[in-house]
């Protein structure tokens, strides 16, 4: 009640879940998911074709940070319209930083594998340069001195 005048309780924007705002979350939510979802299709449709490649990134984006961010997920399918789930953001975040973990890890494995060959390489180069009459002298156990 501010300088005498009626205080209402009103609230801007999509009623949080649980708070019993006229309706689920789910049901209010959902036609404006949809319509933004079928946009974002179009938009990449479009980018594919002339092969935008920055514009793909920014909707991608918009699927990975953004949106799981409102607590939505979206999961694109080739063939079919993108599917759109409410789905708790704690658990949205929890995935992000498990597939984050993944792709470090496969990361790290993928550089391991690359030293791994890089050094292979060089012990092939170095045998190369290895004159002939030098080559079996460290092999005492499978040849004769």
């Amino acid at each position: 009640d501010v300088l005498g005048m009626i205080k209402v309780d009103e609230t801007v924007g999509f009623p949080a879940a649980g708070s019993g705002g006229g309706g689920d979350l789910e049901t209010l939510v959902l036609p404006y998911l949809t319509c933004m979802a079928e946009f974002r299709d179009n938009v990449r449709k479009s980018a594919r074709g002339i092969k935008a490649t920055e514009i793909l990134s920014e909707c991608d984006r918009l699927r990975d940070e953004v949106l799981p961010n409102l607590g939505v997920r979206l999961e694109d399918k080739e063939t079919e319209a993108t599917v759109i789930k409410l789905v708790d953001r704690e658990e949205l975040m929890k995935e992000k930083a498990e597939k984050k973990a993944a792709e470090e890890k496969k990361r790290l494995e993928k550089e391991a594998k690359k030293a791994e060959a890089a050094a292979k390489a060089a012990a092939l180069e170095a045998a190369k340069k290895m004159p002939p009459w030098e080559m079996f002298k460290g092999d005492t156990d499978k040849y004769s001195a």
